[in-house]
């Protein structure tokens, strides 16, 4: 017998997709509706670093490294991802106080680190909402607590990665330098 240790040689790899609006972050899925992963075309095998809901879009990421996903996902290392928020509606100061502070909703805590006002229109307003930490549909059961529902959800940044100009679709791996930043966030 030869006992060797074979080791897999593999390249990893790191994509951004900006994943538009009705489309799953999930690898597979039991109806019809489309996969986000479809729309890279790469013969690797890659996976979702995270989530974003069906309604909503913007960048996520993909990749095959655990570790680089274990330090975008896990609270610890504190990445931040950051996402444009239209709300129904005008905030006032109590409700921006609420989201910060963190409330309480079926044994579940939630909470966004920063809220930052961008544009009011005529019956509603954008904001940029910050948040290390994300829990499944979390902005949208924020928003539908203090009674200003989403209406639309864009996330733009996760750590000092942009979705920049890519357009709904449109995917690029990473380069070494936003590969690093997130491979050197500190837990």
């Amino acid at each position: 017998m030869n006992d060797k240790i074979v080791g897999f040689n593999y390249k990893k790899i790191y994509i951004k997709l900006y994943k538009p609006r009705n489309y799953i972050s999930d690898l597979a899925y039991n109806d019809s509706r489309n996969l986000a992963v479809n729309l890279i075309k790469i013969s690797q095998h890659v996976y979702p670093v995270g989530r974003l809901d069906y309604h909503s879009e913007g960048l996520i990421l993909f990749t095959n490294d655990g570790d680089f996903a274990y330090r975008i996902t896990h609270p610890k290392f504190g990445v931040e991802k950051e996402y444009h928020v239209k709300l129904k509606g005008h905030l006032h100061a109590e409700d921006i106080e609420k989201i910060v502070k963190g409330f309480k909703k079926n044994n579940i805590f939630y909470k966004v680190d920063r809220v930052r006002f961008l544009k009011k229109t005529e019956n509603n307003s954008w904001y940029s909402f910050i948040v290390k930490e994300g829990k499944n549909r979390m902005i949208r059961i924020i928003g539908d607590t203090i009674g200003h529902p989403v209406l639309k959800l864009k996330r733009v940044r996760i750590g000092s990665i942009k979705l920049g100009n890519l357009k709904p679709g449109e995917y690029r791996t990473l380069t070494e330098k936003e590969i690093n930043s997130i491979q050197n966030a500190r837990g």
